[in-house]
This record gives C-alpha cells, sequence and structure tokens, in this order.
C-alpha cells in the first residue's frame, strides 16, 4: 500500500522549492533586463514590460515541469513501489504545461497592455513578477507532479 504522506511530503518538497527558485530567478532576470535603476517602467514602449510576461511565464511553465518532474520520479516509484513515470509522458505533460502559462502568459501580457499608458514604479513591477514567478512555478510544479502517484493517474 503506497503511503499517500510520503507523497503529499514529496510534492509539498518540490513544489516549495519551485516557488524560491523561480522567485529568485524571476528577480535575477528582472534586473538584468530592466535594471536596477528604480525608474518607473512602462507597459509598452519604451521599456517593453508587458512583453517580458511571454519569456517568463513560457520558460517558467517548462522548467517547472520537467525539472522536479524528472527528479522526483524516482522518489514517488520508491514510495509506492511502481514503475518511475516514463519520460514520454514527462515531457508531453511538460509541453503542454508550458504553453497553458504560455497562454496565461500571453493574457497578462495583452491585459497589461491595455491598461492605461501609465508607467510603474519599478519596485512595484519587481515585486509582481517575484510574485507571479513564484505562484506560477509551484503551481505548475503541482500540476505536473500529481500524474506521478497512484492515486492520482487515473485522473491525468
Amino acid at each position: 500500500m503506497a503511503d499517500h504522506g510520503s507523497n503529499r511530503q514529496i510534492r509539498r518538497k518540490h513544489v516549495l522549492q519551485s516557488a524560491i527558485i523561480n522567485a529568485g530567478l524571476s528577480l535575477v532576470f528582472f534586473l538584468v533586463v530592466f535594471g536596477a535603476s528604480g525608474a518607473p517602467l512602462m507597459w509598452a514602449r519604451p521599456d517593453q514590460l508587458a512583453r517580458d510576461f511571454l519569456p517568463q511565464f513560457g520558460m517558467i511553465g517548462l522548467m517547472s515541469a520537467l525539472v522536479p518532474a524528472f527528479i522526483a520520479r524516482r522518489e514517488f516509484a520508491a514510495g509506492n513501489a511502481a514503475a518511475p513515470r516514463p519520460t514520454g509522458k514527462i515531457i508531453g505533460l511538460a509541453l503542454i504545461l508550458a504553453l497553458f502559462a504560455l497562454a496565461i502568459g500571453g493574457a497578462a501580457a495583452l491585459l497589461a497592455l491595455a491598461l492605461p499608458r501609465y508607467a510603474i514604479a519599478a519596485s512595484l513591477a519587481l515585486t509582481l513578477k517575484v510574485l507571479l514567478g513564484a505562484v506560477l512555478g509551484s503551481t505548475i510544479t503541482f500540476l505536473a507532479l500529481r500524474p506521478m502517484t497512484p492515486t492520482a493517474r487515473s485522473i491525468l
């Protein structure tokens, strides 16, 4: 009989790691792309803050599904006495989740571009991007790991 508490612990650990890693990466990439000057940023030109949602969400979606799934699959298999999830299924789900995240990023970019042409404080933009990175990363990781447990396999 599988230890469902152990499955939750494995998932929780990887979801938390994903949130922290994606928040950190979002912080670093924001600083690389937009700098640390503190000057207000525009959603459209010249800063293109809204456009940054696409690469951010696309990469978070892909990497938050692939990396934790490959790392965690042996942990799940050991605790469940089941065969590890096949590589093709992990990659297939990761691509679906990346496209899902990219669609959300596109919607966020369109919404931001529809806002009035006001600048946003750099500190607020940075906070927003870091929080979005953490939330999206943890959500995608949760969705990627869910089918790896025996009780959830029939669902996804």
